[in-house]
């Protein structure tokens, strides 16, 4: 099971892993997939932004740094409890995407999407056709790459 924040997130995954869309949940938010993922399922992947700016729910707590991969603005952490994975999205997903997409020399104006974190922040969901062609074109990216194998692997 993958749990997600978003739409844009569940886009993402399912992308990526090719799996159905009842295998991916929508939580709604960062701290009710956190809850989610930490008191109700096991063997699951989680899927969130850091947002380094904000107050980060109390139920990261439970998660343990696996991984730091700076390179790819990942982090990976483990809850050994529930043998649950949480793929953290550095600093946020609208940011990791518009960096992977200069890194792989794509202008994601040709998708009709703006080129600013904030404002792709507000159009995502409005053009989220837009974004998973975004998305697809990015698939062979290292960034995305390193992600497809922390999503796809087994805990």
């Amino acid at each position: 099971m993958y749990l997600v924040e978003c739409k844009p997130d569940a886009t993402l995954v399912k992308s990526l892993t090719r799996t159905s869309r009842k295998n991916i949940e929508h939580a709604g938010n960062k701290s009710e997939l956190l809850k989610k993922l930490a008191e109700r399922y096991g063997n699951s992947k989680g899927i969130i932004d850091e947002d380094p700016w904000s107050i980060q729910p109390p139920h990261l707590q439970k998660f343990k740094e696996k991984q730091d991969l700076t390179r790819y603005n990942l982090k990976i952490l483990r809850q050994t409890r529930k043998n649950n994975i949480l793929i953290m999205l550095r600093p946020r997903l609208e940011d990791w995407i518009l960096e992977a997409a200069r890194e792989a020399s794509i202008d994601v104006k040709k998708y009709n999407l703006p080129n600013d974190p904030v404002k792709l922040h507000e159009q995502i969901n409005i053009q989220i056709g837009n974004f998973q062609k975004l998305v697809e074109d990015l698939a062979k990216s290292n960034r995305f790459r390193e992600l497809k194998k922390h999503l796809t692997t087994d805990i």
